[in-house]
């Protein structure tokens, strides 16, 4: 497993021990087949709403809290979608936060006010 995908996991069970949900949103997902079978499957995916750079994880909280997390392990920065991605949330005022490990993420909730 790639160790964003692991730092991921541990985000997500930490979260569920707050006592909050998560949804992973599999833009990274490794797809089947040939380059052409590839394609075609991400072009399926990309008119049902894929939306290259969404965050990893939207969080749900109780009274309609909800954040996005993107997971990035140490060293590793935003891919431009990324960045894109982020500004159009942050801009309608939609809670963002690129977490590398669990305590990005016990700040990330304190600053949300959260916690």
């Amino acid at each position: 497993m790639r160790p964003e995908a692991l730092l991921q996991r541990k985000i997500r069970d930490h979260i569920a021990k707050l006592g909050l949900r998560t949804v992973a949103c599999s833009n990274g997902a490794v797809l089947a087949g040939d380059g052409r079978a590839r394609a075609i499957q991400m072009n399926t995916l990309k008119a049902l709403g894929l939306t290259p750079g969404y965050p990893d994880l939207i969080v749900y909280g109780p009274d309609a809290r909800i954040g996005h997390i993107e997971c990035k392990i140490e060293g590793e920065k935003q891919e431009p979608k990324q960045i894109e991605v982020e500004a159009w949330l942050t801009a309608w005022g939609h809670k963002y936060a690129v977490c590398r490990s669990l305590a990005d993420v016990d700040e990330t909730f304190s600053k949300w006010g959260w916690v």
